[in-house]
């Protein structure tokens, strides 16, 4: 929700410019929505995550994804094949919340023909009118399998694997495996800014480009502990890369984790500062480290104003409590465990 109202294609220079236009830089509460200053105005469907106007967790795509995630494995357990991830999705989510290959699952679901097997088109969907197939998507559906799996990276990337190799290939499948081995070691014994990114990164391909991508970013900021440096070297790099690419997206989350040193303000922050797609680095940097740190260790200026309520687009799910969904992860974690 941080950096929903900033999601507007903006680098890090252009949000700068817009916070200091309305005292909001550097960036430690919601952000205003309206600056005099330059005269404009965020996009106004995003008031509900701007300054002085939380009252709940608004509809995005990013929560839909781990509620959605969660309804799979308490329908499917562990055993859930790739159609059913395309099931759940066509009959959850309305067609206009979707964004790049998700729509495109969306699309191929609807248009499923009777003269083959469900199974046989599906393993179609990745390479099949699909241009955004190493998108972001992966990684913004992680968060649940690694909350499933504390302690044990592995275990959780598998889950993820076989649900983004339903729309995605190697990237896009490798960033939702990293973001959920990075949750699911933050959720172990004393993790540490080294031991999270270390267990995102024994999921996937050492010869992969984004594993590539994350030993660079760590090589950057170690070098000038400077994160507006590191993040002008990720553009530099990678900015050739569409808004909602893995690559570029996963490095400015690898650069909050890295920065932000399990400071929950700090991560997220850093995350919304550096750009291109701020909500969903907002998002995946604030679970690794919320993880790592616990409920107890969270500002509460981040929780308070939600007064515990989310609500989406997810017909099974609707409007509710993030307390409740917090013990139905619980329970599906019990239900689950040792698999």
């Amino acid at each position: 929700m941080l950096g929903k109202p900033l999601e507007v294609g903006w680098n890090r220079l252009e949000i700068r410019e817009y916070l200091e236009s309305v005292d909001a830089y550097p960036l430690d509460d919601w952000v205003p929505i309206r600056s005099e200053g330059p005269g404009r105005t965020l996009p106004m469907g995003c008031l509900p995550s701007s300054r002085g106007h939380v009252r709940f967790v608004q509809p995005d795509d990013d929560i839909h994804y781990t509620i959605l995630s969660l309804l799979l494995a308490e329908a499917k357990g562990l055993d859930f094949s790739k159609a059913d991830v395309g099931w759940s999705l066509l009959d959850n989510v309305p067609y206009h919340f979707l964004w790049f290959a998700e729509r495109q699952v969306y699309y191929h679901m609807v248009n499923l023909t009777a003269d083959r097997s469900v199974e046989e088109q599906v393993a179609e969907f990745p390479l099949r009118l699909n241009p955004y197939r190493e998108c972001i998507a992966g990684q913004l559906k992680a968060d649940l399998w690694g909350y499933l799996t504390p302690s044990d990276p592995r275990a959780g990337a598998r889950y993820i694997h076989r649900m983004c190799s339903l729309n995605l290939v190697k990237n896009g499948i490798y960033g939702g495996m990293l973001v959920s081995g990075c949750i699911s070691a933050a959720l172990s014994p004393s993790p540490s800014v080294e031991t999270i990114i270390a267990g995102g990164l024994s999921c996937i391909p050492r010869r992969s480009r984004l594993a590539e991508a994350v030993r660079n970013v760590q090589r950057w900021y170690a070098e000038t502990n400077d994160w507006m440096a590191t993040c002008d070297r990720i553009y530099d790099y990678y900015g050739h890369m569409y808004f909602a690419a893995t690559t570029n997206n996963v490095a400015i989350v690898v650069l909050a984790v890295l920065h932000g040193q399990l400071d929950f303000t700090r991560t997220i922050t850093t995350a919304v500062l550096c750009g291109i797609d701020t909500d969903c680095n907002g998002a995946t940097a604030g679970s690794i480290c919320g993880a790592a740190i616990g409920y107890e260790s969270l500002d509460q200026r981040w929780i308070a104003p939600l007064k515990d309520t989310v609500k989406t687009a997810v017909a099974g799910f609707g409007e509710g409590r993030i307390s409740d969904l917090v013990q139905r992860t619980i329970a599906c974690r019990r239900a689950t465990r040792g698999r």
